[in-house]
């Protein structure tokens, strides 16, 4: 019997010695670390493990299978298991995950630990006593004295020496069924594992296995908190390569690292401790940024099928910049730049607000830098505004957007709602968007009339953009009942560019239009990259959506805004083309009784034939705004060919003064037109009380203008018998 009880002892032996090379090799893939958003200044209230001194093992059921060999065995498989998933979250194996992982802990940590010799022996003995004790109480005394001693420990080592901190623990024991019962502090789940583990209404295979986690994680609270002080070696050797503030930003990604080599951790984390001797004062506030650009370098290197000795020397590469560069943020920009390089993208998070950064800690955002940006966009100069080119990478699809970068030290866009999510992580390439690329890459788009206005085009479509030098054109084809012209080319002098829509999105350029007098107009030429263009007019201080643009061969007529403005650009100045005028004579009829003193001379016109269709349709069916321009362009007509005026202005009528002025300022003519059908009393009051208010603008226009020596007031009228007439008087200044 008692040969029967060496050969399971002897094999119970192996199995601890099993799990010892299980442990061992596991720590492989080990690296420093910590959740990759999170910190180990995020720790438990409560470390103590105080309570599990207060643990009892009163019933002998469950005590007996201490004694017995088979529950050691499932206890043991469990707790490889859980070592398994724990080891990548603790700093265990450190010294066995690469040769110069290992030189570097003998190097800087003063008398190592013998830490996994000492508790294999500590599991080996605790095992042995209990398997060997008499009967059941006196394996229930082992199991007594050992989590006694345990309670007497600190979990904070497993806190600072961990990727997640106790979250991490906590995390995996939550994913039990029976476990998520457990209490919500680490101590707390690993006091519930010993009673369940002792707990006869569960079958000994349940409390087996909830025995080996148990034994797992106090073996890891053993070795960052007990024997041989793991942890304040560990915090010596850190503080020795000037790395322990910057601990808890690093871990998590050096543990990333890690998992595609540790030789490749060992060089990141050599990067970072020449930058923390070298910028002893800026470091920490830069370490986490460094760390994660260094991260995401290696991922895209490793997804793009490079080797661990090829990512390795790409590592090297920014340890050069580390040491060469007179900036802390250098290596974070040569990590990005190797990242461009073979990517042909940066990659980014996406904040809530939608604007990609690189990193963050708390409420710190890390923007894509200026300086970032001049090493990875040809063309790109720091300071100088430029328009970019933003493109979104989802696999095979392309998302393009522009944006501007304003001249500082940062760059931070926002992108479209439609391309990116808050909280993702994508890649995005930039470029820049020169004027001529701009011009290049908008797109034909369609101009409708919205109001139905009668004389104006049905429809349009924008296309064939053009920059030639610094002028910019564009062919407007229009569906045009009257008008005889079906396309013409608009543009202008490109005055501004770029300029950042902030109403609309995207980027404009600004250009200006030259009327028949000389006179500029401002447009905008608005495009986000990916939607339709718009075509813009000034409004007050702001510019509105154009709705369309109808062009007649003299007036650009312009109807945007949400109230559908319209402004009118002459191109060319009205003519007897458009206005036949009769025969002016002197006039002295009983229209002038109210205005009588305030001219010097009074004409007529009895008989103006429209020509045009257009002009008919306007007179027809027109509102205020066009019975204006109609009788300003009469009133043009008149000038020039009646008064003899040159180079005489037409004012927009919207803009308020003087209707038309000659380009010195000499002259000025106020503009009126009457249109309507009223019985003959009130008819002749209307046009009596026209003929006042003009000449009393026209008083007024002699105080406001300086160089005015003459002025004309021309009222046109549709006559009872529908003929259209105009009376003009020269109002001298008084």
């Amino acid at each position: 019997m008692r040969d029967d009880e060496s050969l399971v002892e002897a094999a119970v032996k192996m199995l601890i010695l099993f799990f010892i090379m299980y442990l061992l090799a596991s720590t492989w893939y080990f690296t420093f670390l910590q959740h990759r958003n999170g910190s180990s200044a995020n720790t438990p209230d409560d470390m103590s493990l105080a309570g599990l001194a207060q643990l009892s093992f009163n019933d002998n059921s469950t005590n007996s299978q201490l004694r017995d060999p088979g529950f050691w065995s499932t206890a043991l498989a469990e707790s490889g298991r859980t070592t398994t998933y724990m080891v990548h979250d603790t700093i265990i194996g450190l010294t066995q995950s690469s040769k110069q992982w290992n030189d570097l802990f003998r190097e800087n940590m003063d008398n190592q630990p013998p830490w996994l010799s000492h508790i294999a022996n500590f599991f080996a003995k605790l095992d042995a006593n209990a398997i060997g004790a008499g009967n059941a109480a006196a394996a229930a005394r082992v199991m007594k004295n050992f989590t006694s001693y345990v309670a007497g420990l600190s979990a904070a080592g497993v806190d600072f020496a961990s990727y997640n901190g106790l979250s991490a623990l906590r995390q995996y024991l939550s994913t039990g069924s029976v476990t998520e019962s457990a209490a919500t502090t680490f101590p707390g789940q690993i006091y519930k594992l010993y009673s369940l583990s002792f707990n006869s209404s569960y079958p000994e295979q349940v409390r087996a296995q909830f025995f080996g986690r148990a034994l797992a994680i106090t073996g890891i609270v053993i070795v960052t908190a007990g024997h041989g002080g793991f942890t304040d070696k560990f915090e010596g050797m850190l503080s020795r390569l000037n790395l322990l503030e910057a601990w808890p930003k690093i871990k998590a990604y050096l543990k990333d690292i890690g998992t595609t080599s540790p030789s490749v951790a060992y060089g990141a984390a050599m990067v970072l401790e020449k930058l923390a001797s070298r910028f002893p004062e800026t470091f920490k506030d830069a370490s986490g940024l460094t760390a994660e650009r260094i991260d995401t370098m290696v991922q895209v290197l490793k997804d793009k099928g490079l080797t661990a000795d090829e990512i390795k020397g790409k590592v090297a590469e920014v340890a050069k910049a580390a040491e060469e560069s007179n900036a802390v943020g250098s290596s974070a920009e040569a990590a990005d730049k190797i990242s461009y390089d073979s990517e042909g993208a940066i990659r980014v998070k996406i904040g809530k607000n939608l604007q990609p950064y690189l990193h963050s800690e708390g409420t710190a955002v890390d923007s894509i830098t200026a300086s970032l940006l001049e090493k990875i966009v040809p063309g790109f100069q720091t300071g100088s505004v430029a328009a970019l080119k933003i493109t979104v990478h989802r696999g095979d699809e392309l998302f393009d957007s522009y944006n501007i970068y304003q001249g500082g030290k940062s760059f931070e866009p926002t992108l479209p709602e439609e391309q990116v999510r808050p909280g993702e992580t994508i890649p995005i390439s930039i470029e820049t968007v020169p004027v001529q690329a701009f011009v290049g890459r908008l797109r034909s788009f369609e101009l409708t009339n919205p109001a139905m206005i009668k004389w104006a085009a049905d429809r349009e479509t924008v296309e064939q953009f053009n920059l030639v030098g610094n002028v910019f054109s564009m062919k407007i084809a229009q569906d045009y009942s009257l008008a005889d012209l079906k396309e013409f080319v608009f543009g202008g002098n490109v005055e501004k560019y770029p300029g950042l829509s902030n109403q609309q999105g995207g980027i404009y350029m600004q250009f200006s239009m030259t009327d028949y007098a000389g006179n500029t107009e401002e447009f905008r030429i608005r495009h986000d990259a990916f939607d339709t263009p718009t075509l813009q007019f000034p409004m007050g201080d702001k510019f509105k959506s154009v709705f369309l643009v109808s062009y007649d061969g003299y007036r650009l007529s312009v109807i945007y805004g949400p109230e559908k403005s319209v402004a009118t650009i002459y191109i060319h100045p009205p003519s007897e083309a458009m206005y036949r005028l009769g025969e002016a004579h002197a006039y002295s009829g009983p229209y002038l009784v109210p205005v009588s003193g305030r001219y010097s001379a009074a004409y007529a016109i009895d008989g103006i034939e429209f020509v045009r269709n257009l002009e008919k349709t306007m007179l027809k069916n027109g509102n205020t705004y066009d019975t204006g321009r109609l009788g300003a362009e009469i009133a043009y007509v008149v000038g020039t060919s009646k008064l003899g005026l040159k180079d005489l202005i037409l004012v927009e009528p919207s803009k308020g003064g003087r209707d038309l002025y000659t380009r010195g300022g000499t002259v000025a003519i106020q503009a009126r037109f009457l249109i309507q059908r009223l019985p003959v009393d009130q008819f002749r009051t209307a046009i009596q009380n026209a003929l006042v208010d003009l000449t009393s603008k026209l008083q007024q226009d002699y105080e406001n203008q300086d160089k005015m020596v003459q002025g004309y007031a021309i009222l046109s009228y549709v006559d009872t018998d529908g003929t259209v007439k105009s009376i003009i008087l020269e109002v001298p200044k008084r």
